[in-house]
């Protein structure tokens, strides 16, 4: 049943009452209704064990313990009494629960860390695209308890800091992740130093996701010489043992090549790209680990060509794109959870190739593909994935007009401006320039449709040509 009761007290600097929404009002229902509150409200004490037993019971687990997770954060006697036990007695309902449970969990101030603790170690490593987010705050709630545990003991210190920094970068926070990838670089240098044979491959590990980050921050530079040190030490290491370190090399290849791309070292970023895709061939005989490698190696060479930057000509450019594409479905079919957003990804380079290629119909089909996964992603997950759908919006649009099915180019382009908005509402300095981007390629679908432009466009700047960008994914790697 909808209710239609009004909030009573207007938003600050608003004129207008804003309705209050069902969720809330079960959530404060709830609350007073469980014994443990000084409302002047009558609780009951059939409440908790009926709560308990409807969570257990439900179709949709997440979103009970979701809306728990939100009366807890207003009413502590809610995630005291009701919310906590639950998820301590069953870890494993709490990451089915998903990922905006854990999210809400992760921001409760009173939740034990070791509550905390008990859920994230329940979340499957790699972990699935769908639980990104969750997992990467439950874990930077946890670092000063983790490295708490971890006393002095340096080298355990440092394990904690290179997952938090890859934690940080995941939910956007790259100034502070890169500075948790330099502590953690420091540390292994440190022990390195005194005991090079137990730390070198820690530091070349640490060494990949710093790189990784200071790439992200544009301090192209630095990472590139972060990324050299990186494949010096495992070409050193896999000379005295290369069933050990091989498969590094190969990793070490891969990053590589997207740092020499970056600095348009064009010509070695190609023969880096190559070694690693012959390297990891060799090992998926014997390493299944090599299979994802092997893709994410794949996927760069065809970056290089979309850019006019690989050695190989267009048609080897579609086939390596397409065999990269081949090998994401092949595990996203085995194991749908870490790679469906890599496959999403992956698509996107294949309509490039297809519309390039001039076979707008084989496009569509691709971008369609990307957009119903990037879909599935960002119901999930929408800080980490929205991005993602709106950009493979962005593309269908521009092949559905090539393929002459501007009417359907029209509904694409209005969902992509739809989401470029939201962006740009939370980060205005980001994704500004992407809205216009998407404005002006609707007015282009528009322009197909024989339908009237939208003067928004042109009130916000002038045409702008915004290319969408193609995939090139980095390896991150655990110490």
């Amino acid at each position: 049943m909808r209710c239609a009761t009004r909030h009573l007290t207007p938003r600050r600097g608003r004129s207008v009452l804003e309705p209050l929404y069902p969720d809330r009002l079960a959530e404060d229902f709830l609350a007073f209704t469980l014994p443990g509150h000084t409302a002047d409200y009558p609780a009951q004490r059939w409440a908790s064990g009926t709560a308990t037993e409807a969570v257990l019971r439900a179709r949709r687990p997440g979103r009970a313990l979701t809306t728990l997770a939100a009366a807890a954060a207003r009413w502590p006697h809610v995630g005291r009494d009701l919310l906590y036990p639950l998820p301590r007695a069953d870890s494993a309902r709490a990451v089915a629960a998903g990922n905006a449970f854990l999210v809400a969990l992760a921001q409760l101030p009173d939740a034990a860390p070791e509550l905390l603790l008990t859920v994230a170690a329940h979340i499957p490593d790699p972990v699935p695209d769908d639980l990104v987010t969750g997992r990467a705050l439950l874990r930077v709630r946890l670092l000063e308890h983790r490295l708490a545990l971890a006393g002095e003991d340096r080298a355990e210190q440092a394990r904690i800091l290179v997952p938090h920094g890859s934690d940080l970068q995941s939910l956007g926070c790259d100034e502070e992740a890169a500075e948790a990838g330099r502590q953690a670089v420091g540390m292994f240098e440190g022990l390195a130093a005194a005991d090079p044979y137990s730390y070198e491959a820690d530091v070349a590990r640490s060494l990949t996701n710093y790189a990784n980050q200071l790439s992200d921050l544009g301090r192209d530079d630095e990472a590139l010489a972060a990324q050299q040190r990186v494949v010096a030490i495992f070409r050193r290491l896999a000379e005295a043992d290369p069933e050990q370190y091989g498969l590094d090399v190969a990793t070490a290849l891969a990053n590589h090549a997207l740092q020499l791309e970056s600095a348009h070292r064009w010509e070695e970023a190609d023969r880096a790209s190559q070694e690693a895709i012959a390297r990891y061939r060799d090992w998926m005989r014997t390493d299944p680990r090599a299979r994802a490698g092997l893709a994410i190696a794949l996927t760069n060479t065809s970056a290089l060509t979309l850019r006019g930057a690989g050695t190989g000509d267009a048609g080897e450019g579609a086939r390596t794109t397409a065999e990269a594409v081949a090998l994401w479905r092949e595990l996203t079919a085995g194991d749908p959870g870490p790679h469906r957003a890599h496959l999403a990804l992956a698509l996107i380079n294949l309509v490039h190739e297809l519309a390039a290629a001039g076979r707008p119909h084989e496009a569509v089909a691709a971008a369609q593909e990307s957009v119903e996964t990037y879909r599935w992603l960002a119901r999930a997950d929408p800080h980490a994935q929205e991005e993602g759908l709106a950009s493979a919006l962005g593309l269908l649009r521009d092949a559905l007009v090539s393929a002459g099915r501007a009417a359907q180019a029209v509904t694409a382009g209005a969902e992509c401006v739809t989401v470029f908005r939201r962006l740009a509402a939370r980060a205005p300095d980001r994704y500004e320039c992407r809205l216009r981007g998407a404005l002006h390629g609707q007015n282009d679908a528009l322009h197909a449709a024989g339908l009237p432009p939208d003067p928004e466009a042109d009130r916000r700047s002038p045409k702008v040509s915004l290319r969408n960008a193609v995939y090139r994914p980095a390896a991150t790697v655990s110490v």
